[in-house]
């Protein structure tokens, strides 16, 4: 699933070497359904796809956010690339169940490395 880097699957290295001893995550994407024709006025039924992959929360800090006193929680999840689905990587609005919590990937809150072996997704 990743790029090869001088023709060496970094990916595949990466997911040999750690997949096994990180924990079992599920990345959620949002799916909209239909609307329902009967009642226009019915919001439409929102469920979530569920795709198995391995991680690990790397970071947790606590922030203010800029020019308030306001706190915001911001949590780091490294998920390993090549144990996702084929064709599937992170985005924002995206769901992570890690640890019993389910964690939104934020903003622009997902960076991976040129060989697409992790992926760092920020999450509020």
């Amino acid at each position: 699933m990743g790029t090869k880097l001088f023709g060496i699957d970094v990916a595949a290295i990466v997911k040999g070497a750690m997949a096994q001893g990180l924990l079992s995550v599920r990345l959620l994407r949002e799916t909209v359904g239909p609307l329902d024709e009967a009642d226009p006025t019915a919001e439409p039924v929102v469920s979530y796809r569920s795709f198995p992959c391995r991680g690990v929360e790397i970071d947790s800090t606590d922030d203010r956010a800029v020019g308030t006193q306001v706190r915001q929680g911001s949590r780091l999840v490294l998920i390993i690339g090549d144990t996702l689905p084929r064709g599937v990587i992170p985005v924002p609005g995206d769901r992570i169940q890690i640890l019993g919590e389910t964690l939104e990937i934020v903003g622009d809150g997902v960076v991976t490395d040129p060989a697409r072996a992790t992926y760092t997704c920020s999450c509020g």
